[in-house]
Formats: structure tokens, sequence, C-alpha cells
């Protein structure tokens, strides 16, 4: 939950949630499908559940 979000290199488009430390809250992002890292959830409440 502390890491940033990550892209990653591939160019698919999926929008995905990630844990934003400063802000303390679960924010969306545009993953590439591909290295992300753990901080990468398919929805805000399995982001939340595991973050906080």
């Amino acid at each position: 939950c502390s890491l940033p979000a990550e892209t990653g290199p591939c160019r698919n488009v999926e929008e995905k949630w990630y844990f934003d430390v400063q802000m303390q809250k679960c924010l969306p992002f545009q993953y590439g499908g591909c290295d992300g890292n753990a901080n990468n959830f398919l929805t805000m409440d399995e982001c939340s559940a595991a973050c906080g």
C-alpha cells in the first residue's frame, strides 16, 4: 500500500486502484497491463479493504 502507482511498460488501458499514502485514500489510475507492483487493485473496495 505504500508503493506509488505503477503504470508499467505495456500499452493496455485498464482502470485500477491504488492507495495514495499522502491522501490516505484509494484513487484510480491507468494500468498498462504488465509489470506493476502490489499497490494495484481491481476495485476501490478491494483497495480499501487491503490498505485502509
